[in-house]
């Protein structure tokens, strides 16, 4: 199990820079703070045993998601180093739609009845290919394919514009 003392730090950590990533005026380092929140969440997946979904987000989200972010925000030069404006309508208008969605999220948690899990199985990364391949996560796993290639071929794109 984890550390209570790392655990504590590591949630701090996410607490400020999830705020440091929405609050954040240039958009580098916005982008920045986000790829920390998504590495400290990597962490917290394999500090709890979930290995193969820890090295999931790192390689998924933090090495090709953001990544795609910052060349995007560095092509486009008229961005990089000016702080980003923003009124109170835009403000405000976030957090009621950002509050709808949590009310909306917490109603379906909290009205699903989850079931429980039968024949867990104690080698899960050795048991991943039956998983993937013959149930039902073969479409979730293939749409995620799809959307690196897109993020893949969109990189190249904006590379090659000039």
């Amino acid at each position: 199990m984890i550390n209570p003392v790392l655990y504590g730090i590591f949630t701090f950590l996410l607490f400020v820079f999830s705020i440091l990533t929405i609050a954040h005026r240039d958009l580098m380092k916005a982008s920045l703070s986000l790829a920390v929140v998504l590495f400290v969440t990597a962490f917290f997946y394999i500090a709890f045993k979930f290995e193969f979904l820890g090295w999931t987000q790192i390689l998924l989200y933090v090495g090709g998601i953001v990544v795609l972010i910052l060349f995007v925000i560095m092509l486009a030069r008229e961005y990089v180093g000016k702080p980003l404006e923003s009124g109170f309508r835009r403000t405000w208008l976030g957090g009621l739609v950002s509050a709808l969605i949590f009310i909306f999220l917490l109603w379906v948690i909290l009205s699903t009845e989850f079931p429980e899990i039968q024949n867990f199985s104690t080698e899960p990364v050795k048991d991943l290919p039956n998983l993937l391949l013959a149930t039902h996560y073969v479409l979730p796993f293939e749409v995620l394919s799809l959307l690196l290639l897109a993020a893949l071929f969109g990189g190249i794109v904006i590379a090659r514009r000039e």
